[in-house]
């Protein structure tokens, strides 16, 4: 299993002020929301390259500073930073912001790679820094019922997983999440990464071997599937719509990973299901299924609890303010980042490949 132990040398920060680097449809729609109602904290700085997003942003947060350049950002009078920028801007961001100084929440992933993610969780942790991937899901209320439910030892030793993350018309149009050079990936890095996180954390982050892969593009370079979004730019599409991979991990289980955009599945949703010794469970719906002399079906129910992107900016909040370690540890975002590395790199060659071991 993954240690999340690091070192928090840096003292406490009473009140929080907030740079956010994108302002986007993530910032304005979750971050900039969750932190104006955050007591303690508060946003004062905001960031973008699109004038139109930061007068967006701008008027969410009226007395906010407004830069073009994330490095002018940073030379503000800043605790910590939200980064909602394209994929392959936030490793670059977030180094800086750590370099500078800062507390980093970063929208997943982390990085593009496992070694982007190592980098900044050394930065991080001999600064005394929090660094936190944005995996939101964690923090509602079916994840916290499911997880409680694994920790009671409700389920055994998980021997097989299924994670998925299916939409069939909800394509991404912006050019950040559809060319490989600004986004990195496709439905897998912007999906699937979060069922991804959903099934590891369940199961407690085991070890991963080897990786099968494979990915696609069935349906964003024709006209068969309109965008429930709108259109986009088809010609530029080159990311995967579609991927999916069977994981082996160093214990002896399995979890099989499927993702897509755009199809035609009966069925739409980010769901796992855990396989266990003593039972079978699904999240979110949040249910339990054993057999022993009988067949049953338990509902777990969920704890009431705030909307998860603002529980998970509240949980970054304590940590900084109160000293703790990060709510997602950079050392799980890295562990789930050599997975999907590894299934598309199978993809490429065709043929099983080697999961790269991170700390």
């Amino acid at each position: 299993m993954i240690s999340s132990r690091a070192s928090r040398p840096a003292g406490p920060v009473s009140a929080l002020r907030v740079g956010v680097v994108g302002t986007g449809f993530v910032a304005r729609r979750a971050h900039i929301p969750a932190w104006n109602a955050l007591p303690g904290a508060r946003v004062t700085a905001l960031c973008d390259i699109d004038a139109a997003a930061l007068e967006a942003a701008g008027r969410a947060v009226p007395g906010a500073a407004r830069f073009a350049d994330y490095r002018a950002l940073l030379d503000a009078d800043l605790d910590a930073v939200s980064i909602c920028a394209s994929n392959a801007a936030h490793f670059p961001v977030a180094l800086a912001a750590l370099h500078a100084g800062k507390h980093v929440l970063c929208e997943k992933p982390l990085g593009i790679s496992a070694a982007e993610i190592v980098s900044l969780g050394e930065v991080a942790d001999a600064r005394g820094l929090v660094l936190m991937a944005q995996h939101q899901l964690r923090f509602a209320g079916p994840a916290r019922a499911a997880r409680a439910c694994v920790l009671a030892g409700k389920v055994g030793r998980v021997y097989h997983a299924r994670a998925r993350a299916l939409r069939r018309d909800r394509a991404p149009t912006l050019p950040g999440l559809i060319e490989r050079d600004l986004a990195g990936g496709g439905a897998i890095l912007d999906l699937g990464v979060h069922a991804l996180d959903m099934a590891l954390w369940l199961m407690d982050f085991p070890r991963a071997a080897r990786v099968s892969g494979s990915v696609g593009v069935n349906f964003a370079r024709g006209g068969r599937i309109a965008g429930h979004w709108g259109e986009w730019d088809r010609s530029r599409f080159s990311v995967e719509d579609f991927g999916t991979g069977l994981v082996h991990f160093e214990n002896g289980s399995t979890l099989m990973l499927e993702c897509a955009w755009l199809g035609h599945h009966g069925e739409e949703g980010l769901g796992c299901e855990l396989f266990g010794e003593a039972g079978n469970l699904r999240w979110p719906s949040g249910e339990l299924f054993s057999q022993g002399a009988s067949f049953t079906r338990e509902s777990l129910g969920a704890p009431g609890v705030e909307e998860p992107h603002a529980a998970a900016v509240r949980a970054f909040h304590r940590a900084v303010t109160e000293g703790g370690e990060s709510p997602v540890p950079w050392r799980e975002a890295a562990a789930s980042l050599a997975i999907l590395e590894a299934l598309y790199a199978s993809a490429r060659e065709g043929r099983e490949m080697r999961v790269e071991s991170t700390p």
